[in-house]
This record gives C-alpha cells, sequence and structure tokens, in this order.
C-alpha cells in the first residue's frame, strides 16, 4: 500500500528489484534480513505484475468467480451421494463439472454483464456525475 500511495516517487524496475534483492542477500543472518525480504518481495511482485512481458499470458477468459462459486456446492453435493470417497479422489471427479459451470458462468452472466456496463458507461461519455440540469430538476 505504501508503494501505491509513493507510487510517484518510487518507480517500479527491474535493476531496483535486483538491489533489493541483492541488499536481503548481504543482510542474511542479521536483523535487518527479514524486513529487507519483505520489502524486496513485495516490491519483486509488483515489478513482476508490471512487466509488459507478462500482458501476453492473461487470459482471454476469467472463470474464476464461478470456480469460487461452484467449487463447494458441487463438491459438497458429491460427498453427500458418495460420503466414503476421499477428498483427493472427489476432487478430479468433481473438476470438470466445476468447470463446465464456470465456463457457462463466465459466457452467459459476466461477460454479457461486463460488456453490458461497458456500453452504458461509454454511452455516458466516462462522466459518472449527473449533468447540472438534472442536478437542478431533482432539487
Amino acid at each position: 500500500m505504501l508503494l501505491y500511495a509513493f507510487r510517484k516517487r518510487v518507480p517500479i524496475s527491474g535493476w531496483g528489484a535486483i538491489a533489493l534483492f541483492c541488499s536481503w542477500f548481504a543482510l542474511r543472518g542479521t536483523g535487518l534480513a527479514q524486513p529487507t525480504f519483505y520489502v524486496a518481495f513485495a516490491y519483486g511482485v509488483l515489478w513482476v505484475g508490471t512487466t509488459p512481458l507478462l500482458h501476453r499470458f492473461v487470459p482471454r477468459n476469467d472463470y474464476s468467480l464461478g470456480i469460487y462459486l461452484f467449487g463447494f456446492p458441487v463438491q459438497q453435493s458429491l460427498s453427500h451421494l458418495a460420503p466414503a470417497l476421499d477428498p483427493l479422489v472427489t476432487l478430479p471427479i468433481v473438476a470438470p463439472f466445476v468447470f463446465a459451470l464456470a465456463f457457462v458462468s463466465w459466457h452467459c452472466v459476466e461477460k454479457p454483464a461486463l460488456s453490458w456496463a461497458r456500453k452504458r458507461l461509454a454511452a455516458t461519455d466516462g462522466r459518472l456525475a449527473l449533468p447540472s440540469e438534472e442536478l437542478k430538476r431533482l432539487a
């Protein structure tokens, strides 16, 4: 949060990440090693997250919400139907069903809702406030 708050003063670069990890490596075995590691790790994660090379790996579809929403109910349904099954055995059985539900959820609910919201925001020219005439009419 501090790095985000001071984002204009703290540039995120690969050389900065390397320098922080080198300083952590030099301070190993001292009392400053652990706090230095936390700073270096957070900075490194931010640098990796902002690296343009990784943008090609961003998935086009986001099934994460569907997996989150449907994973537990599907697992519990299977454990109710077959309580003797081991949890590690149920995972490969449940995974295709959860993924199928997440696929349907993304393509039939989430993606259309997001495109509708984007079109609606684009129609307002990005303004979220009401125009002054409408504010006067509401008053």
